[in-house]
C-alpha cells in the first residue's frame, strides 16, 4: 500500500487516499482532548469552504475519526463542510460548517510517541507546513518525535513530545499562503456560463496538456450545430451532419457553440482541463456524478431527455432555480428556469 505521503503530496491534484489499516480510526480514550475550560485554546485560523492547503489536509484527517469516508485532498469543499457540520452537531456546538476554535478543540486528539493514528498524520502534515520535511505515514517514530520537540522548543512550549492543545494551536499558526480562499471551480463554471449569455469577451486559455481554448471578442455567441467540439474548445464553425430541423442549417457558415459545446467550454475554462470532452450531451451525462435536485450547486450540469438514455440537451445551473444555456439556431444564449429551459425531464450531474 502506498504511503500517505505519496498520496497527499499534492493538494492541487485533489487525490483521495485510503487510510492504511495500521492507522487507528478510533482515538484512544485517554488521548481525547476535551473542550473544557482548562483544555480549550484559541486557534490562529478559521477554516471554511473554499480554502485549501496543509491546514485543510490536517483538518480532513482529524474529521476521518467521525467521517471515515471523507476524501482527504486538502481542499475544503462541500463534503468537508458536511463532515464539519456532522462533528459540530455531535459535539453540541454551533453547526455552521466553519472550523473555528470550538470545532478545532472538539476535534483534537493528543499525539504521543509510538502512536499510529490519523492524528499523528495530521501532526506530521502541519509540522511539514513549518518546514520539518518528515514522512507523513501516521507513525509517531523517532523522526516525528524529534520534529515535535524541536517545534515545541522554537515556539516556547513545554518540550515533552506530546501534542496537546497548545501544540495543536501553534501548529495551525502562521497559515501558509495556499490556505487563503480560492475561487471554487464549480462556481466558476456558472460564472463563465453567465458571461457567455451576456456576450462578454472571453480570452483564450491554455489548459492542462497544452490545449488552448478559442477566444471570443464579445457579442452574442451564435448557436452553431456541433460548434465547440472536434475543432476546438469554444466557438468554432460546426457542420450540418445529422441536422434534422425543418429550417436551413447555418453551422458551416458561422462560428459558435451548441449546447454541449457551451457546457464543455465553461467547464474547461473553470477547471483548466477538458472535463466534458468533445462528445454530445448524451455522452457528457454519463461522465458525471448523479445528484438530486435538492443538492444542486452553481456550476452543476442539468441534462434533459425523456430518460437517461435519451439525453438531448445540457445547461449549466447558475443558482436560484435557473440555468444558462444555448439551445436553438433561432435564439440567443439565455437564462431560464430549470423547468422552462427544455422539454423532457431534467437530470442532474456533478463533475
Amino acid at each position: 500500500m502506498k504511503k500517505i505521503a505519496a498520496l497527499i503530496a499534492s493538494c492541487a491534484a485533489a487525490a483521495a487516499f485510503a487510510v492504511p489499516a495500521t492507522l487507528s480510526l478510533t482515538p484512544p480514550a485517554d488521548n481525547a482532548v476535551a473542550a473544557t475550560a482548562t483544555s480549550a485554546v484559541d486557534y490562529p485560523i478559521v477554516l471554511k469552504e473554499g480554502m485549501r492547503g496543509k491546514d485543510v489536509t490536517a483538518l480532513q484527517l482529524m474529521l476521518r475519526y467521525s467521517s471515515p469516508d471523507l476524501k482527504v485532498d486538502g481542499v475544503f469543499g462541500a463534503d468537508t463542510k458536511a463532515a464539519v457540520i456532522a462533528k459540530q452537531k455531535a459535539a453540541g456546538i454551533a453547526a455552521d460548517g466553519v472550523a473555528g476554535d470550538d470545532t478545532l478543540n472538539a476535534l483534537m486528539v493528543k499525539v504521543r510517541s509510538g502512536d499510529r493514528s490519523l492524528a499523528t498524520a495530521a501532526t506530521q502534515t502541519l509540522l511539514n507546513k513549518h518546514g520539518a520535511s518528515i514522512e507523513v505515514d501516521g507513525v509517531a517514530g523517532t523522526a516525528t518525535m524529534g520534529a515535535i520537540k524541536e517545534f515545541q522548543s522554537k515556539k516556547g512550549l513545554q518540550v515533552d513530545g506530546v501534542v496537546g492543545p497548545n501544540t495543536w494551536s501553534a501548529l495551525y499558526g502562521e497559515p501558509q499562503s495556499d490556505s487563503a480562499p480560492v475561487p471554487n471551480e464549480r462556481a466558476q463554471v456558472a460564472e463563465y456560463a453567465k458571461k457567455f449569455v451576456n456576450g462578454d469577451a472571453i480570452p483564450a486559455k491554455t489548459l492542462e496538456g497544452g490545449v488552448t481554448t478559442q477566444p471570443w471578442k464579445g457579442g452574442v455567441i451564435p448557436y452553431t450545430w456541433s460548434g465547440g467540439h472536434a475543432k476546438g474548445i469554444g466557438p468554432t464553425v460546426g457542420n450540418c451532419d445529422s441536422w434534422r430541423k425543418d429550417y436551413r442549417c447555418l453551422a458551416e457558415e458561422r462560428v459558435g457553440v451548441d449546447c454541449s459545446g457551451f457546457a464543455r467550454w465553461a467547464y474547461a475554462l473553470a477547471y483548466g482541463k477538458d472535463v466534458l470532452g468533445p462528445s454530445s450531451s448524451k455522452h457528457q451525462a454519463k461522465k458525471g456524478q448523479v445528484i438530486k435536485r435538492s443538492e444542486l450547486q452553481p456550476g452543476d450540469a442539468v441534462f434533459y431527455g425523456n430518460s437517461t438514455d435519451s439525453i438531448y440537451h445540457v445547461a449549466i445551473y447558475i443558482g436560484d432555480g435557473k440555468v444558462a444555456h444555448t439551445y436553438s439556431q433561432k435564439h440567443d444564449p439565455a437564462i431560464d428556469t430549470i423547468d422552462d429551459a427544455a422539454g423532457g425531464n431534467p437530470y442532474f450531474r456533478r463533475y
